[in-house]
């Protein structure tokens, strides 16, 4: 797992500073499970993922899920604990943010994430 920013390239804009980016399978498998919220300017960037549960966790989450080109293909916003979200055909990975903190972002907008080296 790395660090960096995640940047909402359309809109110009910082979504969050903090970003966990799990591109391997034991940071995927662990996402954010075990912790126990995430701040206003965080975010965990599943990849490659097209489905998340929150089986274990203890607060809701928004979900965004992004094709290849990182774009938004859809948004669903505060799945509570203990759930499963839709299967979505056309993403390619999946940024969660804290419940509420991400309401603006729509289908079409490019994301970006930024390494911390």
């Amino acid at each position: 797992m790395t660090t960096g920013s995640l940047i909402n390239i359309t809109q110009k804009q910082v979504l969050a500073r903090k970003v966990r980016y799990c591109n391997r399978f034991l940071s995927r498998l662990k996402g954010l499970l075990g912790t126990q919220k995430l701040e206003h300017d965080e975010a965990c960037w599943l990849i490659p993922c097209n489905m998340v549960h929150t089986f274990g966790m203890h607060y809701a989450i928004d979900v965004v899920f992004l094709n290849k080109k990182n774009e938004v293909v859809s948004v669903i916003q505060n799945l509570k604990p203990n759930r499963f979200s839709p299967f979505v055909p056309t993403a390619h990975s999946v940024v969660e943010f804290s419940s509420g903190t991400q309401q603006k972002l729509e289908p079409g907008e490019q994301l970006s994430w930024e390494s911390f080296q």
